[in-house]
């Protein structure tokens, strides 16, 4: 299971918005960096950004999802739904609605179910800081944003498992990338934090 955590956090995922010379890179499963081309940034304007932002999130999100799988691939993990409840979870799971805010709150990052997202940069932010620091406050609102999500999957998990699957009895720091834990398999899907294996000590941390 070790070489699978350092298999996850080796992965890194390189987008572009779409008619832009804004990019991104994922690494280590959170952090965040843009890039911006020659002039990309001087010439852009909050809304632009916001829709090129939007755009990048997603994209991130299903390059990620596509490495996880392939990361996954030859073990015994199960990323699917394999029952009614487990179909309700990833159900529910894909209403949750997650917020990350920059500390300056001039920037803002919202989702529901990390796959619709909605980008707010308060007017006069890009002319008032540079790209570095423009970068930087993108991925602080982007950290929040995961870990919001993070916690409200995670509740949602304990709540629809815990009559039949014993969660309640598990420490507070489960495993919400998965559905349901079992004894001969570790289910689960990226997006979410961390539980505790039934058949290993080993954690793993995704989206």
């Amino acid at each position: 299971m070790q070489d699978l955590a350092e298999r996850l956090d080796n992965i890194r995922v390189h987008v572009r918005a779409p008619g832009t010379e804004i990019e991104a890179e994922l690494s280590r499963r959170t952090c965040i960096v843009l890039h911006f081309g020659e002039g990309a940034y001087a010439f852009t304007d909050e809304a632009m950004m916001e829709r090129a932002l939007a755009s990048i999130a997603n994209l991130l999100w299903v390059g990620w999802q596509r490495q996880y799988r392939r990361a996954i691939e030859y073990t015994d993990l199960i990323v699917d739904a394999s029952d009614s409840t487990d179909t309700h979870f990833f159900t529910e799971r894909g209403k949750i609605e997650a917020v990350g805010e920059s500390s300056d709150h001039r920037i803002a990052i919202s989702t529901v179910g990390m796959r619709d997202y909605s980008i707010h940069i308060e007017p006069g932010t890009l002319r008032g800081m540079v790209e570095t620091e423009f970068s930087r406050r993108c991925a602080e609102a982007a950290a929040l944003l995961i870990r919001d999500f993070q916690a409200k999957a995670g509740k949602l998990r304990r709540r629809i498992y815990a009559d039949d699957s014993g969660l309640d009895m598990l420490p507070g720091y489960l495993e919400t990338n998965s559905a349901r834990p079992q004894a001969e398999h570790q289910q689960q899907t990226a997006g979410e934090e961390q539980y505790e294996p039934r058949s290993d000590t080993f954690l793993e941390s995704a989206w």
